[in-house]
């Protein structure tokens, strides 16, 4: 599916083709609707890593994260021989910790992530994160998101169209139906790869990894 195929779904299924002006509008709120809520297997990014050249500044404990960062999923020990995730901690109690203190913590600030205690230059720090969910593209073949998980996207563009014209009921319809979509997806992410065991990868309460 292609984007000018699902702004012809949107007002197929509304029954409102005078809306097609605004179709891009209900599908870019889509897109940041899904954004802010979704954690999707599709999302997450295996593997990258922080080096010396990601760090704010020569010998500081933060490195800048990508732009396309949502949330971490894991930091792992840039130790090998301690082959474990390394734990979150807001930045009040992270900042009470000795920085010579071994890599053990980190902390988020946006698109920046603090550890404690501090890198040594020749470290690498793997971790795996969500990202953000491309825009919908008018290629075809493009859209993995939007062919894997249609029924989000069209409950989202829902939601949005019905808050426009303002049927509060219809709105809210959509909108639960998005939450049930949104909910069923994010649990896939909740599963370890290679294990039927439910891992607690992602707490949308508390920050927590792997």
């Amino acid at each position: 599916m292609i984007k000018t195929e699902l702004a012809t779904m949107l007002l197929d299924v509304a029954h409102r083709p005078d809306l097609a002006s605004k179709t891009d509008m209900f599908i870019r709120q889509t897109e940041q609707l899904i954004n802010r809520e979704l954690r999707a297997p599709e999302q997450i990014v295996w593997g990258a890593t922080l080096t010396t050249s990601s760090r704010t500044g020569a010998g500081l404990p933060t490195y800048t994260l990508p732009t396309n960062f949502i949330a971490e999923r894991v930091f792992w020990n840039p130790d090998t021989t301690k082959a474990r995730p390394l734990e979150s901690k807001n930045l009040g109690e992270l900042r009470s910790i000795n920085i010579a203190a071994p890599v053990t913590y980190y902390g988020l600030r946006g698109t920046v992530v603090e550890f404690r205690g501090n890198p040594a230059d020749a470290d690498v720090i793997e971790y795996d994160y969500f990202a953000e969910v491309p825009a919908v593209s008018a290629t075809p073949g493009a859209n993995i998101m939007l062919d894997t998980y249609e029924e989000l996207y069209l409950a989202g563009g829902l939601f949005w169209l019905y808050r426009y014209t303002q049927d509060v009921d219809m709105a809210q319809a959509f909108l639960d139906s998005f939450g049930h979509a949104r909910d069923t997806i994010n649990a896939l992410a909740m599963f370890k790869i290679g294990s039927q065991s439910v891992a607690p990868t992602y707490n949308f309460n508390v920050r927590g990894s792997f």
